[in-house]
Protein backbone atom coordinates (compact mmCIF):
# COMPACT_ATOMS: atom_id res chain seq x y z
CA UNK A 1 0.00 0.00 0.00
CA UNK A 2 1.53 3.31 -0.99
CA UNK A 3 1.72 6.60 1.29
CA UNK A 4 -0.63 8.50 -0.43
CA UNK A 5 -3.66 6.51 -0.30
CA UNK A 6 -3.02 6.70 3.98
CA UNK A 7 -2.59 10.64 3.59
CA UNK A 8 -5.97 10.74 1.56
CA UNK A 9 -7.82 8.38 3.87
CA UNK A 10 -6.61 10.18 7.02
CA UNK A 11 -7.78 13.91 5.53
CA UNK A 12 -11.02 12.52 4.66
CA UNK A 13 -11.87 10.99 7.85
CA UNK A 14 -10.42 14.25 9.33
CA UNK A 15 -12.34 16.96 7.32
CA UNK A 16 -15.75 15.68 6.54
CA UNK A 17 -18.08 13.89 8.53
CA UNK A 18 -20.44 11.20 6.49
CA UNK A 19 -23.12 13.04 5.73
CA UNK A 20 -20.23 15.32 4.01
CA UNK A 21 -18.31 12.08 2.59
CA UNK A 22 -21.68 11.21 1.15
CA UNK A 23 -22.34 14.44 -1.03
CA UNK A 24 -19.13 14.59 -1.94
CA UNK A 25 -18.77 11.26 -3.26
CA UNK A 26 -22.48 10.99 -5.30
CA UNK A 27 -22.47 14.90 -6.10
CA UNK A 28 -18.77 15.28 -7.40
CA UNK A 29 -17.73 11.81 -8.04
CA UNK A 30 -20.99 9.94 -9.30
CA UNK A 31 -20.77 7.48 -6.10
CA UNK A 32 -23.59 6.33 -4.82
CA UNK A 33 -23.02 4.96 -1.02
CA UNK A 34 -24.61 1.71 -2.16
CA UNK A 35 -21.95 1.44 -5.00
CA UNK A 36 -18.90 2.08 -1.93
CA UNK A 37 -20.43 -0.92 0.22
CA UNK A 38 -22.77 1.49 2.25
CA UNK A 39 -20.11 2.02 4.58
CA UNK A 40 -21.41 3.51 8.19
CA UNK A 41 -18.86 5.62 9.43
CA UNK A 42 -16.23 8.06 8.29
CA UNK A 43 -13.64 5.40 8.61
CA UNK A 44 -15.30 3.03 6.54
CA UNK A 45 -16.55 5.33 4.20
CA UNK A 46 -13.78 7.38 3.41
CA UNK A 47 -11.16 3.56 2.98
CA UNK A 48 -14.22 2.50 0.71
CA UNK A 49 -13.96 5.63 -1.57
CA UNK A 50 -10.12 5.69 -1.63
CA UNK A 51 -9.94 2.02 -2.56
CA UNK A 52 -12.61 2.41 -5.22
CA UNK A 53 -11.31 5.34 -6.81
CA UNK A 54 -7.28 3.71 -6.43
CA UNK A 55 -9.04 0.88 -8.68
CA UNK A 56 -10.45 3.38 -11.05
CA UNK A 57 -7.02 5.24 -11.63
CA UNK A 58 -8.92 8.42 -10.46
CA UNK A 59 -7.44 9.40 -7.05
CA UNK A 60 -6.46 12.65 -8.98
CA UNK A 61 -10.20 13.24 -9.46
CA UNK A 62 -10.79 12.22 -5.69
CA UNK A 63 -7.73 15.13 -4.25
CA UNK A 64 -9.77 17.71 -6.89
CA UNK A 65 -13.20 17.05 -5.05
CA UNK A 66 -11.75 17.53 -1.83
CA UNK A 67 -10.34 20.19 -2.43
CA UNK A 68 -13.23 21.77 -3.74
CA UNK A 69 -15.22 20.88 -0.77
CA UNK A 70 -13.37 21.98 1.73
CA UNK A 71 -10.75 24.69 0.62
CA UNK A 72 -7.52 25.33 1.65
CA UNK A 73 -8.55 22.69 4.71
CA UNK A 74 -5.33 21.04 3.62
CA UNK A 75 -2.12 21.01 2.31
CA UNK A 76 -1.69 16.96 1.41
CA UNK A 77 -4.14 16.69 -0.74
CA UNK A 78 -2.17 16.41 -3.82
CA UNK A 79 -1.71 12.63 -4.41
CA UNK A 80 1.41 12.78 -6.51
CA UNK A 81 3.13 15.19 -4.97
CA UNK A 82 7.01 14.29 -4.52
CA UNK A 83 7.70 10.98 -1.87
CA UNK A 84 4.05 10.32 -1.42
CA UNK A 85 4.75 7.43 -3.87
CA UNK A 86 7.58 5.98 -2.38
CA UNK A 87 8.85 2.27 -1.33
CA UNK A 88 9.94 0.87 1.49
CA UNK A 89 13.44 -0.34 2.07
CA UNK A 90 13.12 -4.32 1.56
CA UNK A 91 10.50 -4.12 -1.30
CA UNK A 92 10.46 -7.23 -3.81
CA UNK A 93 10.19 -6.02 -7.43
CA UNK A 94 10.40 -9.05 -9.75
CA UNK A 95 14.48 -10.84 -8.73
CA UNK A 96 14.96 -7.01 -6.83
CA UNK A 97 15.08 -5.95 -3.63
CA UNK A 98 14.92 -2.57 -3.10
CA UNK A 99 18.23 -1.49 -0.93
CA UNK A 100 17.86 2.43 -0.64
CA UNK A 101 16.46 5.13 -2.82
CA UNK A 102 18.50 6.87 -4.92
CA UNK A 103 16.34 9.49 -5.90
CA UNK A 104 13.95 10.86 -7.34
CA UNK A 105 12.89 13.07 -10.66
CA UNK A 106 9.76 13.88 -12.25
CA UNK A 107 8.78 10.83 -13.56
CA UNK A 108 9.59 8.57 -10.90
CA UNK A 109 11.68 6.81 -8.11
CA UNK A 110 14.86 5.36 -8.45
CA UNK A 111 15.88 2.69 -5.90
CA UNK A 112 19.37 0.71 -5.75
CA UNK A 113 17.92 -2.87 -6.21
CA UNK A 114 20.08 -6.11 -5.30
CA UNK A 115 19.99 -9.76 -5.93
CA UNK A 116 22.27 -12.16 -4.66
CA UNK A 117 24.65 -12.13 -1.67
CA UNK A 118 28.25 -11.95 -1.10
CA UNK A 119 30.57 -11.15 -3.53
CA UNK A 120 28.01 -12.05 -6.05
CA UNK A 121 25.76 -9.72 -5.39
CA UNK A 122 24.19 -7.92 -8.90
CA UNK A 123 23.15 -4.25 -8.74
CA UNK A 124 20.21 -2.71 -10.57
CA UNK A 125 18.94 0.92 -10.56
CA UNK A 126 14.91 0.64 -10.73
CA UNK A 127 12.68 3.51 -11.82
CA UNK A 128 9.39 3.67 -10.68
CA UNK A 129 7.18 5.64 -11.90
CA UNK A 130 4.68 7.98 -10.50
CA UNK A 131 1.13 7.50 -9.81
CA UNK A 132 0.47 10.30 -11.80
CA UNK A 133 1.62 8.75 -15.49
CA UNK A 134 1.05 5.65 -14.27
CA UNK A 135 -2.82 6.44 -14.05
CA UNK A 136 -3.03 7.05 -17.78
CA UNK A 137 -2.87 3.04 -18.34
CA UNK A 138 -2.21 3.25 -21.84
CA UNK A 139 0.43 5.68 -21.97
CA UNK A 140 2.14 3.64 -18.88
CA UNK A 141 1.87 0.44 -21.19
CA UNK A 142 4.04 2.39 -24.04
CA UNK A 143 6.73 3.35 -21.80
CA UNK A 144 6.77 -0.20 -21.02
CA UNK A 145 7.02 -1.23 -24.24
CA UNK A 146 9.82 0.63 -25.30
CA UNK A 147 11.56 -0.37 -22.19
CA UNK A 148 11.67 -3.66 -23.05
CA UNK A 149 12.19 -2.71 -27.17
CA UNK A 150 15.37 -1.29 -25.75
CA UNK A 151 16.34 -4.35 -23.33
CA UNK A 152 17.24 -6.59 -27.11
CA UNK A 153 19.73 -4.07 -27.29
CA UNK A 154 23.40 -4.40 -26.71
CA UNK A 155 25.54 -1.49 -27.59
CA UNK A 156 28.35 0.37 -24.91
CA UNK A 157 26.34 3.54 -25.04
CA UNK A 158 23.36 2.39 -23.50
CA UNK A 159 22.84 0.83 -20.05
CA UNK A 160 21.41 -2.23 -20.28
CA UNK A 161 17.57 -3.13 -19.23
CA UNK A 162 17.90 -5.98 -16.91
CA UNK A 163 14.15 -6.30 -16.23
CA UNK A 164 10.51 -5.01 -16.13
CA UNK A 165 7.27 -4.99 -13.99
CA UNK A 166 4.20 -3.81 -12.72
CA UNK A 167 3.26 -3.16 -8.81
CA UNK A 168 -0.06 -4.27 -7.42
CA UNK A 169 -1.19 -0.82 -7.97
CA UNK A 170 -0.35 -0.55 -11.85
CA UNK A 171 2.92 1.29 -11.60
CA UNK A 172 5.16 -0.04 -13.84
CA UNK A 173 9.30 -0.60 -13.09
CA UNK A 174 12.00 -0.95 -14.73
CA UNK A 175 15.56 -2.02 -13.34
CA UNK A 176 18.50 -1.18 -15.72
CA UNK A 177 21.87 -2.18 -15.03
CA UNK A 178 23.55 -0.25 -12.12
CA UNK A 179 26.32 2.17 -13.08
CA UNK A 180 28.75 2.88 -10.11
CA UNK A 181 29.54 6.46 -11.34
CA UNK A 182 28.55 10.25 -11.54
CA UNK A 183 26.12 12.17 -14.06
CA UNK A 184 27.49 14.17 -16.64
CA UNK A 185 25.20 16.72 -15.00
CA UNK A 186 27.21 16.19 -11.90
CA UNK A 187 30.57 16.33 -13.40
CA UNK A 188 29.95 19.87 -15.03
CA UNK A 189 28.55 20.93 -11.80
CA UNK A 190 31.27 19.91 -9.88
CA UNK A 191 34.29 20.93 -12.31
CA UNK A 192 33.10 23.29 -14.64
CA UNK A 193 33.26 23.85 -18.25
CA UNK A 194 35.12 20.61 -20.34
CA UNK A 195 37.41 20.87 -23.08
CA UNK A 196 36.63 19.05 -26.29
CA UNK A 197 39.23 16.61 -26.44
CA UNK A 198 37.93 15.33 -22.91
CA UNK A 199 34.24 15.69 -23.70
CA UNK A 200 34.56 14.02 -27.01
CA UNK A 201 34.85 10.68 -26.26
CA UNK A 202 31.46 10.74 -23.83
CA UNK A 203 29.37 12.67 -26.43
CA UNK A 204 30.88 9.62 -29.19
CA UNK A 205 29.93 7.32 -26.57
CA UNK A 206 25.92 9.13 -26.58
CA UNK A 207 25.89 8.52 -30.35
CA UNK A 208 26.67 4.96 -29.89
CA UNK A 209 23.85 4.35 -28.18
CA UNK A 210 22.17 6.65 -29.99
CA UNK A 211 22.76 4.97 -33.41
CA UNK A 212 21.70 1.77 -32.04
CA UNK A 213 18.19 3.16 -30.64
CA UNK A 214 17.41 4.87 -34.31
CA UNK A 215 18.55 1.61 -35.73
CA UNK A 216 16.05 0.21 -33.73
CA UNK A 217 13.08 2.37 -34.85
CA UNK A 218 13.17 3.88 -31.15
CA UNK A 219 14.01 7.56 -30.11
CA UNK A 220 15.52 8.28 -26.56
CA UNK A 221 13.47 11.42 -25.88
CA UNK A 222 15.55 12.53 -22.97
CA UNK A 223 19.01 12.99 -23.75
CA UNK A 224 20.83 15.52 -21.60
CA UNK A 225 23.76 15.67 -19.27
CA UNK A 226 21.45 14.35 -16.16
CA UNK A 227 20.43 11.12 -18.25
CA UNK A 228 24.60 10.74 -19.35
CA UNK A 229 26.95 8.49 -17.09
CA UNK A 230 30.18 8.94 -17.04
CA UNK A 231 32.42 5.77 -17.05
CA UNK A 232 35.96 5.51 -16.60
CA UNK A 233 38.73 3.19 -18.82
CA UNK A 234 38.77 -0.05 -17.64
CA UNK A 235 41.92 -1.96 -17.90
CA UNK A 236 42.28 -4.70 -20.52
CA UNK A 237 39.08 -3.79 -21.80
CA UNK A 238 39.80 -1.93 -25.67
CA UNK A 239 36.27 -0.97 -25.74
CA UNK A 240 36.99 1.00 -22.65
CA UNK A 241 40.78 2.43 -23.34
CA UNK A 242 39.00 6.29 -22.53
CA UNK A 243 36.48 7.84 -20.91
CA UNK A 244 32.91 6.82 -22.13
CA UNK A 245 29.33 8.35 -21.74
CA UNK A 246 26.41 6.19 -21.51
CA UNK A 247 22.56 6.78 -21.61
CA UNK A 248 19.69 6.01 -19.53
CA UNK A 249 16.17 6.28 -18.83
CA UNK A 250 14.64 6.56 -22.83
CA UNK A 251 10.68 6.54 -23.37
CA UNK A 252 9.13 9.78 -21.14
CA UNK A 253 7.64 11.16 -24.49
CA UNK A 254 5.73 7.84 -23.74
CA UNK A 255 4.21 8.77 -21.03
CA UNK A 256 1.40 11.39 -22.85
CA UNK A 257 -0.87 9.80 -25.31
CA UNK A 258 -3.39 12.20 -25.95
CA UNK A 259 -3.56 13.45 -29.40
CA UNK A 260 -1.87 16.24 -30.42
CA UNK A 261 -3.79 20.03 -30.64
CA UNK A 262 -3.23 20.50 -34.46
CA UNK A 263 -5.04 24.03 -34.31
CA UNK A 264 -4.02 27.04 -32.93
CA UNK A 265 -7.78 28.26 -32.02
CA UNK A 266 -9.22 24.85 -30.46
CA UNK A 267 -8.74 23.42 -27.12
CA UNK A 268 -6.96 21.29 -25.90
CA UNK A 269 -3.72 19.22 -24.01
CA UNK A 270 -0.87 19.66 -25.51
CA UNK A 271 1.09 16.54 -24.93
CA UNK A 272 4.93 17.43 -24.18
CA UNK A 273 6.93 15.12 -22.36
CA UNK A 274 10.78 16.07 -21.88
CA UNK A 275 13.13 18.06 -20.75
CA UNK A 276 13.04 22.07 -20.96
CA UNK A 277 16.56 22.76 -21.79
CA UNK A 278 17.27 20.11 -24.50
CA UNK A 279 13.76 20.31 -25.96
CA UNK A 280 14.12 19.98 -29.81
CA UNK A 281 11.46 22.34 -31.72
CA UNK A 282 10.01 19.52 -34.13
CA UNK A 283 9.69 17.48 -30.35
CA UNK A 284 7.40 20.62 -29.24
CA UNK A 285 5.74 20.86 -32.23
CA UNK A 286 4.70 17.12 -33.01
CA UNK A 287 4.45 15.90 -29.26
CA UNK A 288 6.93 13.27 -29.38
CA UNK A 289 10.49 12.38 -30.01
CA UNK A 290 11.76 11.41 -32.97
CA UNK A 291 15.74 10.61 -34.20
CA UNK A 292 16.32 14.22 -35.16
CA UNK A 293 15.41 15.66 -31.77
CA UNK A 294 17.56 13.60 -29.93
CA UNK A 295 20.60 15.00 -32.34
CA UNK A 296 19.63 18.15 -31.47
CA UNK A 297 19.56 17.74 -27.51
CA UNK A 298 23.16 16.29 -27.82
CA UNK A 299 23.65 19.50 -29.40
CA UNK A 300 22.57 21.05 -26.04
CA UNK A 301 24.58 18.23 -24.06
CA UNK A 302 27.45 19.10 -26.05
CA UNK A 303 26.99 23.34 -25.27
CA UNK A 304 26.53 22.46 -22.00
CA UNK A 305 29.53 20.26 -21.33
CA UNK A 306 31.75 23.29 -22.97
CA UNK A 307 30.47 26.27 -21.25
CA UNK A 308 28.88 24.92 -18.03
CA UNK A 309 24.77 25.76 -19.10
CA UNK A 310 22.42 25.05 -21.75
CA UNK A 311 22.13 27.19 -25.13
CA UNK A 312 18.82 28.62 -23.51
CA UNK A 313 17.40 29.85 -19.93
CA UNK A 314 14.35 31.94 -18.68
CA UNK A 315 12.02 31.83 -15.89
CA UNK A 316 10.09 29.21 -16.55
CA UNK A 317 9.93 26.20 -18.76
CA UNK A 318 7.49 27.85 -20.77
CA UNK A 319 9.87 30.56 -21.67
CA UNK A 320 12.97 28.00 -22.39
CA UNK A 321 10.86 26.08 -24.98
CA UNK A 322 9.74 29.86 -26.57
CA UNK A 323 13.74 30.36 -26.98
CA UNK A 324 14.31 27.08 -28.28
CA UNK A 325 11.18 27.67 -31.08
CA UNK A 326 12.32 31.14 -31.91
CA UNK A 327 15.96 32.36 -30.48
CA UNK A 328 19.39 31.90 -32.03
CA UNK A 329 22.11 30.28 -29.37
CA UNK A 330 24.98 32.17 -28.79
CA UNK A 331 29.12 30.92 -30.05
CA UNK A 332 29.96 28.69 -27.06
CA UNK A 333 33.32 30.08 -27.32
CA UNK A 334 31.84 33.05 -26.12
CA UNK A 335 30.90 31.45 -22.75
CA UNK A 336 33.67 29.15 -22.53
CA UNK A 337 37.26 29.86 -21.29
CA UNK A 338 39.46 31.27 -23.36
CA UNK A 339 41.09 29.50 -25.98
CA UNK A 340 38.49 26.07 -25.27
CA UNK A 341 36.62 26.63 -28.55
CA UNK A 342 37.89 26.69 -31.75
CA UNK A 343 35.94 28.71 -34.28
CA UNK A 344 35.27 24.85 -36.40
CA UNK A 345 33.60 23.86 -33.18
CA UNK A 346 31.68 26.79 -32.74
CA UNK A 347 30.12 25.95 -36.44
CA UNK A 348 29.75 22.54 -35.21
CA UNK A 349 27.52 23.13 -32.27
CA UNK A 350 25.46 25.82 -33.82
CA UNK A 351 24.73 23.78 -36.48
CA UNK A 352 23.80 21.11 -34.46
CA UNK A 353 21.39 23.87 -32.79
CA UNK A 354 19.54 25.02 -36.12
CA UNK A 355 15.98 25.03 -35.72
CA UNK A 356 15.25 23.57 -38.69
CA UNK A 357 15.84 19.53 -39.01
CA UNK A 358 17.19 19.27 -42.67
CA UNK A 359 19.95 22.13 -41.74
CA UNK A 360 21.41 19.69 -39.10
CA UNK A 361 23.62 16.42 -38.76
CA UNK A 362 21.86 13.83 -41.03
CA UNK A 363 22.31 11.38 -38.47
CA UNK A 364 24.02 9.75 -35.31
CA UNK A 365 27.06 8.98 -37.38
CA UNK A 366 27.26 11.18 -39.75
CA UNK A 367 27.66 13.95 -36.51
CA UNK A 368 30.05 11.28 -34.63
CA UNK A 369 32.43 11.10 -37.79
CA UNK A 370 32.26 15.16 -37.66
CA UNK A 371 32.87 15.02 -34.04
CA UNK A 372 36.36 12.54 -34.79
CA UNK A 373 37.43 14.78 -37.57
CA UNK A 374 37.41 18.11 -35.40
CA UNK A 375 38.89 16.45 -32.45
CA UNK A 376 42.82 17.14 -32.91
CA UNK A 377 42.22 21.00 -34.68
CA UNK A 378 39.50 22.02 -32.23
CA UNK A 379 42.08 20.23 -29.38
CA UNK A 380 45.19 21.87 -30.43
CA UNK A 381 43.94 25.61 -30.12
CA UNK A 382 46.24 26.76 -32.60
CA UNK A 383 43.97 29.67 -33.76
CA UNK A 384 43.84 31.30 -30.53
CA UNK A 385 46.71 33.87 -29.00
CA UNK A 386 49.48 32.00 -26.34
CA UNK A 387 49.14 33.76 -23.30
CA UNK A 388 51.89 33.59 -20.49
CA UNK A 389 51.28 30.61 -17.84
CA UNK A 390 49.78 31.64 -14.40
CA UNK A 391 53.36 30.32 -12.56
CA UNK A 392 51.63 31.12 -9.24
CA UNK A 393 48.44 29.09 -9.99
CA UNK A 394 50.25 26.11 -11.74
CA UNK A 395 51.72 25.56 -8.69
CA UNK A 396 49.80 25.45 -6.42
CA UNK A 397 47.06 23.38 -8.76
CA UNK A 398 50.41 21.12 -8.87
CA UNK A 399 50.90 20.55 -5.07
CA UNK A 400 47.30 20.06 -4.92
CA UNK A 401 47.27 17.15 -7.38
CA UNK A 402 50.13 16.04 -5.96
CA UNK A 403 49.02 16.10 -2.31
CA UNK A 404 45.81 14.04 -3.84
CA UNK A 405 46.13 12.05 -6.81
CA UNK A 406 42.88 10.39 -7.49
CA UNK A 407 41.12 13.91 -7.82
CA UNK A 408 39.59 14.05 -11.18
CA UNK A 409 38.63 18.09 -10.14
CA UNK A 410 41.98 18.82 -9.37
CA UNK A 411 43.27 17.69 -12.26
CA UNK A 412 40.62 19.63 -14.40
CA UNK A 413 41.38 22.46 -12.64
CA UNK A 414 45.10 22.15 -13.15
CA UNK A 415 44.36 21.34 -17.04
CA UNK A 416 42.60 24.43 -17.27
CA UNK A 417 45.35 26.54 -15.98
CA UNK A 418 47.73 25.43 -18.69
CA UNK A 419 45.33 25.68 -21.43
CA UNK A 420 45.86 29.19 -22.18
CA UNK A 421 49.66 29.04 -22.56
CA UNK A 422 49.41 25.88 -24.41
CA UNK A 423 51.53 23.80 -21.56
CA UNK A 424 49.97 20.68 -22.00
CA UNK A 425 53.59 19.34 -21.85
CA UNK A 426 54.01 20.54 -18.55
CA UNK A 427 50.85 19.33 -17.14
CA UNK A 428 51.59 15.86 -18.78
CA UNK A 429 54.70 15.91 -16.61
CA UNK A 430 52.31 16.56 -13.56
CA UNK A 431 49.69 13.69 -14.52
CA UNK A 432 52.66 11.29 -14.64
CA UNK A 433 54.37 12.12 -11.30
CA UNK A 434 51.05 12.00 -9.87
CA UNK A 435 50.23 8.86 -11.26
CA UNK A 436 53.34 7.68 -9.71
CA UNK A 437 51.81 8.95 -6.39
CA UNK A 438 48.39 6.30 -5.90
CA UNK A 439 47.82 3.00 -6.38
CA UNK A 440 44.47 2.99 -7.42
CA UNK A 441 44.12 1.96 -10.18
CA UNK A 442 41.34 3.95 -11.83
CA UNK A 443 42.68 6.84 -11.22
CA UNK A 444 46.17 5.72 -13.27
CA UNK A 445 44.25 4.90 -16.04
CA UNK A 446 42.46 8.51 -16.01
CA UNK A 447 45.69 10.17 -15.83
CA UNK A 448 47.59 8.31 -18.59
CA UNK A 449 44.39 9.12 -20.81
CA UNK A 450 44.99 12.90 -19.85
CA UNK A 451 48.26 12.70 -20.97
CA UNK A 452 47.42 11.10 -23.78
CA UNK A 453 45.06 13.60 -25.01
CA UNK A 454 47.52 16.31 -24.21
CA UNK A 455 50.27 14.30 -26.06
CA UNK A 456 47.91 13.90 -29.13
CA UNK A 457 46.71 17.67 -29.17
CA UNK A 458 50.46 19.07 -29.11
CA UNK A 459 51.38 16.71 -32.35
Amino acid sequence: MTVHTDLLRGELERLFSLDELQQLAGGLLGLSSDALGAPTTPGTFARALVDRCQSEGTLGALADAMSFSKPGGSVALDPFAAGVDELAVGTTLGRWKLAKKLGEGGLGTVYLGERGTGADVEKAAIKVLRTAFAADRGAAKRWLVAARSAARLDDRGLAKILETGELEDGRPWVATQYLDSQSLAARVARTGPMHFNEARPLVRGVLAGLEALHAAGLAHGGVKTENVFVLRPVAGDKTRSEPSGVLVDLGADRLLSRPVVAASDRSGILPLAGTPKAFAPEQARLGRAVPSADLYAVGCLLFEVLTGKPPFAGGSAADVLAAHLRAEPEAPSTLAPRGWVVRELDELVLKMLAKEPAQRFAGARELREALDALGRAAGAGSSKKKEDLDGAAFGKAKAALLEKPTSEDLAAALERIVEPAQAGSTAVEVFAEAAGKTDDVEAKKSLHFRIARLSESEL
